[in-house]
């Protein structure tokens, strides 16, 4: 029989571990996200400074169709995310590792454990590689983040939301942490997000705050301009390892010369098959002629191609999904958005002086979006356009070169094999949000927008996409819930369907 103070610290150890899951090894803030394959998810995480350089035989272990699989950790380190004095050092370290799911008949989640002979192992969790439910898939988005109490918030209605056993994969469209050079801001995103992300893949895609790329903000900008405060890039490229190809990245940073990120722009299917997502980048360049254009056009051309050859079954690809952090369509009152006029296509947000070009993110808007990539989306008829950007929430009607089909009106939800595109921006999952809008009246194709009172004051959210599907239709509904108080699951602010034939 245990002694009073045994039966005491048993019960305090017991607590602190529920508390913080993590306790007790090097292991913080896992993430999972999706591998290029189907059967493939990456784990990773950050070790702290003091524990960093003592691990030994740091791996994952996993179930699998012969019992147990152990796959050894990949360790990366960076000592800054931008040029000092503005910016901190990271003097930690991250793994990663690539976990497979081996069953045959593909188990919906498999069971993993992460860390080190030295610290022990994380406890274990269940990483989700498909739907649970053969007939329906369903996946959640946001953007424009940040470790604030707003994405707090949002974190916590996505996990009293009655469907998130059943959710398969998370969305983040850029600006992930907000961290301006602040290395501990990625550890504290990493650790807030980690209840989530350590069972539900979370599939990063770059936005102007996560580094100092040719469209990102530039640290080195003068006074005057209101986005300094950039990012090298190198956290975004450590921490989150994605289903994309290798792109490497030369940094102007003196002591970062090139890094590599497997998620800079990705392509894959879901679990399912049904369901393709083309994340691209919008802070990389990405016009006619450069790589990543050319790859954007190669994906699209085999996600239209299987697509087509599935007309008639139910299986295959039924959706194509394109996102990138920069909307095409919005109509917040800002230099961003501006009004799709000729004008506009030459605007920037803050010249330099004497007219010179200042680089970074100043140099792009929504024209410069619209103009390169919304002829390849309507050649290729994809089905949803996913961004962010702007803090706040709006969809447009199925639009195309600014038209409308007929017989669609404003308060239309349902629409039945549309011939171009809904664009949905979903700025809202925590950074302080944006809230001057146009008319709406001015622009035909916008329906649906956070202009509400009430949106003012409780404006941040997510969107939940449900895709089920018969032998005869497909259909893609898709929820926007933001948060309010006493309203646990949050309120629906937006709700809209697409339906095709199979």
């Amino acid at each position: 029989m245990m002694s009073p103070n045994m039966t005491m610290f048993c019960l305090l150890v017991a607590v602190m571990v529920l508390i913080h899951p993590s306790m007790g090894t090097s292991v913080k803030g896992l993430h999972t996200a999706w591998g290029s394959s189907t059967d493939s998810i990456w784990v990773s995480w950050y070790v702290e400074k003091a524990q960093s350089g003592s691990q030994v035989n740091t791996r994952c272990e996993y179930e699998s169709v012969g019992g147990t699989e152990t796959v050894k950790a990949t360790r990366k380190e960076y000592h800054d995310t931008c040029d000092a004095p503005q910016c901190t050092v990271f003097e930690g370290a991250i793994y990663s590792a690539l976990i497979k799911n081996t069953f045959e008949n593909k188990k919906p989640t498999v069971r993993y454990s992460c860390g080190d002979d030295t610290f022990g192992m994380s406890p274990q969790r269940d990483v989700r590689f498909g739907p649970l439910h053969k007939q329906s898939t369903n996946f959640i988005m946001t953007a424009d983040v940040g470790s604030y109490d707003a994405s707090k918030a949002v974190r916590d209605l996505m996990i009293n939301n009655p469907l998130i056993d059943d959710i398969e994969f998370m969305l983040m469209v850029g600006d992930i942490a907000y961290a301006a050079g602040n290395a501990s801001l990625w550890d504290t995103f990493d650790s807030m997000w980690e209840p989530l992300s350590d069972t539900i893949p979370t599939i990063m895609s770059p936005g102007n705050h996560d580094g100092d790329w040719l469209f990102g903000n530039n640290y080195n900008l003068p006074a005057s301009a209101w986005v300094g405060g950039g990012e090298s890039g190198t956290a975004y490229a450590s921490r989150y390892p994605g289903p994309g190809p290798a792109v490497t990245w030369p940094s102007q940073h003196s002591n970062v010369p090139t890094y590599e990120s497997t998620s800079f722009w990705w392509s894959r299917t879901d679990a399912s098959g049904r369901i393709k997502i083309i994340a691209t980048s919008g802070v990389h360049p990405f016009e006619s002629g450069t790589p990543q254009y050319k790859w954007i056009e190669s994906e699209l051309s085999i996600a239209a191609a299987q697509r087509d050859a599935s007309k008639g079954d139910e299986n295959g690809v039924k959706w194509i999904i394109v996102s990138n952090h920069f909307p095409m369509y919005c109509t917040i009152d800002d230099c961003f958005c501006g009004n799709y006029t000729n004008a506009a296509r030459q605007q920037r947000c803050e010249p330099g002086k004497n007219g010179t070009v200042i680089p970074g993110i100043l140099e792009m808007n929504a024209v410069r979006i619209k103009d390169a990539l919304e002829p390849l989306i309507l050649k290729y008829k994809i089905d949803l356009f996913l961004s962010g950007h702007e803090h706040a929430y709006e969809r447009t009607l199925p639009v195309g070169n600014f038209v409308v089909p007929s017989g669609i009106t404003k308060e239309t939800t349902v629409f039945i094999n549309p011939p171009s595109p809904v664009h949905v921006m979903v700025g809202t999952g925590g950074g302080g949000p944006d809230t001057k809008w146009r008319p709406s009246k001015s622009f035909p194709w916008t329906t649906i927008r956070s202009d509400l009172p009430d949106d003012d004051t409780y404006p941040f959210g997510y969107l939940l996409l449900s895709e089920q599907h018969n032998s005869t239709h497909s259909n893609l509904t898709s929820i926007f819930y933001n948060t309010q108080p006493d309203m646990p699951h949050g309120k629906v602010r937006d709700s809209f369907s697409v339906i095709k034939t199979n």
